[in-house]
């Protein structure tokens, strides 16, 4: 008797210690989110995620497992693919065995410290030779010198540790430093997205001929400066980039391509940009989130145009609801206990919807809510945020009397 009541205590000392880490291990993965204002969802059971976008580029820090292991697996995308394929990693025993039996070409820079630490593949080695300049090497061996898996692809670079990231300040010296190097990076191989250097021009008393330079300037012969003209920026069309496929497997098999403006029959007649779910009151909501959404490629775009244009907005319209949960805690909506209704808005031009989550704002039950499923239920309230990996707005509902109370 005596030794299973031991064996008893120490097995809930175990689980009360496991509990008690995974809870502050939970509880650092949110702070590390809201320090770099990047989203956090999760928990041991379901798995934790930072999400968001920083600099032009889409960020995901998930946990992943790998055996008995626990894996912490960083995805930081670039705001469009690379303009050549590439497939660069770290050199390792088992990839020169690859390089050897598959007869594999490792492209060569000309530096032997990158050469002799990196392999890197592509069918365009010219161009690829080309961006391994200085600047994209270094960025290059800054997270060598951090993590030793890791991958850079076209659409952007994956990360792995072999743990569990466990402390606020390791997590987030990883993410800033993956973001560094995806931002130096993605300047290398795309100089015409850095920063132009604006230049005036000159002023028109710097253009005077020999002849008035001899008059001398009076009062009434100064010509008044004229503002210089700003030069005109080309703005890059940033296009609805692939993700990396470890992290975003739920999006393969989608056909990405899209009929450009040059590539389309005259003949051809304009496909919607975007499809309301229904003509219920909800259309004119649908109608705002075509004129904001509809022009925007990639997620770090309808981010931005959200913030701009639709955060904070007033919303009344009938939504055709298809879900409904109970909630104790949540990142949007705060502590609870609460229930939150899923609508369908509309369609996106790649195929994804769009969804939107309200609280309820009023008294009602969770099985008076999902018997309504399928059918237009009202929200009233402001939007709050909005999730661009899921396309998944939030309202928060106004609080309001119960009619049939």
């Amino acid at each position: 008797m005596g030794t299973f009541v031991f064996f008893f205590i120490a097995i809930v000392i175990v689980l009360v210690g496991v509990t008690a880490f995974q809870k502050s291990v939970t509880e650092t993965w949110s702070n590390a989110a809201s320090k770099l204002r990047l989203n956090f969802k999760g928990g041991y059971a379901s798995g934790r995620e930072i999400y968001g976008s920083r600099t032009d580029m889409a960020l995901q820090i998930k946990t992943e497992k790998s055996g008995k292991s626990t894996w912490t697996v960083y995805v930081s995308e670039f705001a469009e693919p690379l303009p050549f394929t590439i497939h660069l990693q770290p050199q390792t025993f088992l990839s020169d065995l690859g390089n050897a039996f598959l007869n594999r070409i490792d492209i060569e820079t000309g530096d032997p410290g990158f050469d002799t630490k990196i392999i890197v593949e592509s069918k365009d080695p010219e161009q690829v030779r080309d961006f391994l300049d200085e600047r994209a090497r270094v960025a290059i061996m800054k997270l060598l010198a951090r993590f030793d898996l890791f991958e850079l692809k076209d659409y952007g670079i994956s990360v792995k540790r072999r743990k569990l990231v466990s402390t606020e300040g390791e997590l987030v010296e990883d993410i800033q430093t993956i973001e560094n190097a995806t931002r130096q990076i993605w300047e290398s191989a795309m100089p015409e997205n850095q920063e132009p250097v604006r230049v005036p021009p000159p002023l028109p008393s710097q253009r005077k001929t020999e002849e008035e330079a001899e008059v001398p300037e009076t009062a009434e012969n100064v010509e008044e400066p004229t503002p210089a003209e700003e030069p005109e920026r080309s703005v890059v069309p940033l296009p609805d980039t692939g993700v990396i496929e470890e992290a975003h497997n739920e999006r393969a098999g989608r056909d990405d391509a899209a009929i450009s403006p040059e590539t389309q029959p005259e003949d051809a007649e304009p496909e919607p940009p975007f499809e309301i779910s229904n003509e219920a009151p909800g259309s004119e909501f649908a109608q705002r989130c075509i004129d904001v959404f509809a022009e925007c490629q990639g997620r770090y775009a309808m981010t931005r145009a959200f913030d701009e244009k639709l955060k904070g907005e007033e919303i009344l319209a009938s939504l055709t609801l298809v879900g409904a949960q109970s909630y104790s805690m949540d990142k949007h909506f705060g502590r609870g206990p609460g229930i939150l209704r899923t609508f369908t808005v509309g369609k996106l031009p790649s195929g994804e919807k769009l969804a939107l989550v309200a609280d309820t704002g009023e008294e009602r039950t969770l099985a008076d809510i999902r018997s309504k499923e399928g059918e237009p239920d009202a929200v009233l309230g402001n939007l709050i945020a909005f999730d661009p990996f899921s396309h998944t707005l939030f309202l928060k509902s106004h609080v309001t009397e119960n009619d049939d109370g």
